[in-house]
């Protein structure tokens, strides 16, 4: 027979009785008000979690926790503005599930300056959370529910902007690449914010801008500046990719003028950056465990280029380099076209394309069918919103499990879902521009 002095046998005499077993608490996070913290006394020799949800629902839960020295605890993620939440800590001792009281708390409401963006149409049965930046007077890093409800926010400092951000590895904090906005300062850095909206610090990276990759070993990739003296031009300002080794050491793996020559004389965009001429404008940097390469995509130039880890190049798509089939589905000799390139489970090349080329030009979602040892690319799918956004800067696309594409509109702010048969199944508009978007399936792990 067992004690009664151990504590999980008596937690499980009262299972049934009106006290809370677990003496749990919550309280909102002092930094998002959307955001709840539980804690809550551990029984002893077991593991819990926290299910949670509205009216008596518990449809959700948290991740699974050990008993730890002192009170344990866990967070509820994805609630929305003043939304009565309704939760209870369950716990599993000597294989015995053992109930707490159900308790209840209500989030509060959002910062009053943050951009409210609108779901304007929804048939499908989207489940997922939408990471993306909103640009207003200040600069947020959002998530946003299956109704296009800001759920976690975090405010960058003042004159701080961001493109990219991403799940940490491992899940549990949100990280984001951080720039001056002016383009006019060596600010780049890589900022961690944790689920609760705690500042866990930042990495600097040299002359950092647009987009960045994180590898499982602790290894960072991102996009910089590399500022050349040429005779013709004066001062212009190509890309190169920098990485940094988990021991922090810092060094260049590839530099856009080792594969092109400066021609400047349609430059777009002369004056983005303060120090000097803006001329490949790299503006996307994926990673591909597979293939073990990087894709960039150089808007400046309209050109895709994939780069190996020892820095080699392996395709370099543009107008002049490639024959595109049909010839429409090809990149425009000026435009600030090609955005946020990745290379689907398929092997084929998804981006966002966008062009100022035509009477009414409109941006475009490209899949390409790609033969680089003949230069070859095939329009193998494509979606262009009836024709009717043009993004000037930004715009993203990610291919989901199930087939569908999450596509996000830049400065068209518009974010939607195309089904696989091309459709748009879910529409949400924001009244602001937007970042690069990727769906997150979990909120507790990548």
């Amino acid at each position: 027979m067992r004690s009664p002095c151990n504590p999980a046998w008596l937690a499980l005499l009262c299972a049934g009785c009106h006290a809370d077993v677990f003496d749990a608490d919550a309280r909102l996070s002092e930094q998002i008000s959307t955001v709840v913290q539980v804690d809550w006394q551990p029984l002893g020799g077991g593991s819990a979690w926290v299910e949670f949800g509205s009216l008596l629902a518990f449809d959700r839960r948290t991740p699974e926790v050990a008993d730890g020295p002192g009170r344990s605890a866990a967070l509820l993620l994805g609630l929305r503005p003043l939304e009565e939440v309704q939760y209870r800590v369950v716990g599993l001792v000597d294989g015995q599930r053992i109930e707490g009281r159900a308790h209840s708390i209500q989030t509060m409401g959002l910062p009053a300056d943050i951009p409210d963006p609108r779901l304007l149409s929804s048939d499908a049965d989207f489940d997922g959370y939408v990471l993306t930046t909103l640009y207003a007077a200040d600069t947020w890093v959002v998530l946003l529910d299956s109704q296009a409800q800001v759920v976690w926010y975090h405010r960058l400092g003042e004159g701080l902007t961001t493109v990219s951000a991403a799940q940490a590895m491992g899940g549990g904090a949100l990280r984001f690449l951080v720039a001056d906005e002016e383009h006019a300062e060596d600010a780049g850095a890589l900022s961690t914010v944790s689920m609760a909206g705690e500042e866990l610090g930042s990495v600097g990276l040299e002359l950092a801008h647009h987009d960045f990759v994180q590898h499982a070993d602790g290894s960072l990739a991102w996009l910089a500046m590399d500022l050349r003296d040429t005779e013709e031009w004066g001062p212009v300002v190509g890309d190169q990719v920098l990485s940094m080794d988990s021991e922090g050491r810092v060094s260049s793996l590839f530099s856009v003028w080792d594969q092109l020559d400066p021609d400047l004389g349609d430059a777009l965009d002369s004056g983005f950056y303060p120090q000097g001429q803006d001329w490949t404008h790299g503006n996307g940097l994926s990673w591909d465990a597979d293939r073990e390469t990087y894709l960039l995509t150089l808007g400046g130039v309209d050109r895709v280029l994939e780069v190996d880890s020892a820095g080699q190049v392996l395709m370099d798509m543009g107008p002049d380099t490639f024959e595109f089939s049909p010839a429409d589905a090809g990149f425009d000799d000026i435009g600030y076209g090609p955005h946020a390139g990745r290379w689907t489970e398929d092997d084929a090349l998804l981006l966002f394309h966008n062009t100022t080329s035509g009477e009414s030009p409109y941006s475009r979602v490209l899949e390409l069918d790609v033969d680089s040892d003949v230069a070859q690319a095939e329009l193998s799918w494509s979606f262009d919103a009836q024709q009717q956004w043009l993004t000037r800067y930004m715009g993203s696309a990610q291919r989901l499990p199930d087939g569908s594409t999450f596509t996000s509109w830049g400065s068209a702010g518009m974010l939607v879902l195309v089904d696989p048969k091309g459709e748009a199944s879910w529409v949400a508009s924001a009244p602001t521009s937007l970042g690069n978007s990727t769906v997150l399936d979990d909120l507790y792990s990548d």
